[in-house]
């Protein structure tokens, strides 16, 4: 491991980077969080094939993401393969403090999870070179779920002792600030403070990193995590260097990024981002019922993926209240604008999506 207060080089840097930083109000977080999971859990899942390995995690910041989870359309839970991050040292899976039944309450008894898809580290008897063996069966993790502790861990690798980035799945001694937090849980944490959790390498392995956090309390940590430098007194910093991570906050736990700073002075605070989502895809498809609007980004966004929402973006960023922006939509008849869009995307190789002089003209029409 790194000495403490300097900054060491951990993993590489991947050659291709692509990070997502969203922030939005306290009241849209979790909506916004389940809705990003759940489009890459689609968009996985158009290969008949693929079953999507997803790592949970547990505490207050997941409670409302995981609830909005479970209420997500177009998902088959039936190839989805469940495992999280960490669980307490001797608690069984269905202890009312373990993280298993956590996991089970907010989610997992909510949706149609086969049980045998559902991979919990049994605290009480595990076997944690087997857990990420298991793991590793299905391809390794597409999604990884993350928050962050005050003091910059993820999962319960926390510093100085067990923060190295090259740290694999092993038992820990928990810090004195983590029992304090989590007593009121889990009470038996103050004679038994040891747990079990994935190490550094183990989570930076994952395919695609969700970090997710709300609250003032956070401010600080997300600012250090995001843009301080990367060091293993600040675990969650080595995030910088992965090759796919997306960042959801709530405003008050961006407050202090340099990019929410720059973004308050403009028209369009990156606050007011709300992405459009499955629901009103469908919503537009059944309302015109033919396939130009839903059925033609689906098959696009099947030779690109990632830009479906890049769609919606250009002309939501023509407006500033959503709502207002989805009754105009529903008012009037898209397919042009829409059919612009798609011809300029297959068109496009590596630059983003332009905006036609024609579809500026419908779109100023719908205002």
């Amino acid at each position: 491991m790194g000495s403490l207060g300097t900054a060491v080089h951990g993993p590489p840097a991947y050659t291709s980077q692509k990070h997502e930083r969203i922030i939005v109000s306290s009241d849209d977080f979790a909506r916004v969080a389940s809705r990003k999971v759940a489009s890459e859990i689609r968009t996985l899942q158009i290969d008949p094939q693929k079953q999507v390995a997803i790592v949970f995690a547990t505490g207050n910041t997941m409670v409302g993401f995981l609830n909005n989870l479970a209420k997500e359309e177009g998902i088959d839970w039936k190839r989805v393969q469940a495992f999280h991050l960490d669980e307490y040292k001797g608690l069984s899976t269905d202890h009312k403090a373990s993280f298993a039944y956590f996991l089970n309450k907010n989610l997992f008894s909510r949706v149609p999870l086969p049980r045998e898809n559902i991979h919990y580290v049994n605290g009480a008897n595990p076997d944690l070179k087997a857990y990420i063996a298991e793991l590793k069966s299905f391809g390794g993790a597409d999604i990884v779920m993350l928050g962050v502790g005050m003091d910059g861990h993820l999962a319960f690798n926390e510093p100085p002792n067990y923060s190295s980035f090259s740290s694999r799945m092993q038992e820990v001694s928990l810090v004195p600030s983590t029992i304090e937090a989590n007593k009121e849980d889990y009470p038996g944490i103050v004679n038994n403070p040891y747990a079990y959790t994935m190490g550094m390498a183990d989570i930076f392995s994952g395919k695609h990193l969700f970090f997710l956090a709300n609250k003032a309390k956070k401010a600080e940590i997300v600012q250090k995590s995001l843009e301080g430098p990367i060091t293993e007194d600040v675990p969650a910093s080595i995030l910088q260097k992965h090759s796919r991570v997306t960042v959801v906050l709530d405003e008050e736990a961006g407050a202090l990024l340099g990019e929410s700073r720059a973004s308050s002075a403009s028209a369009k605070p990156v606050s007011k981002y709300v992405p459009f989502d499955y629901a009103t895809i469908k919503r537009l498809k059944k309302k015109y019922e033919v396939d130009h609007i839903a059925a033609r980004i689906e098959a696009a966004s099947r030779e690109r993926p990632g830009e479906k929402r890049m769609l919606f973006d250009e002309l939501y960023e023509q407006h500033d209240d959503r709502k207002e922006f989805e009754r105009r939509v529903d008012e009037f008849n898209a397919a042009p604008v829409m059919r612009n869009f798609i011809r300029q995307l297959k068109i496009a190789k590596t630059t983003p999506i332009k905006v036609s002089d024609s579809a500026k003209r419908a779109i100023e029409s719908m205002r």
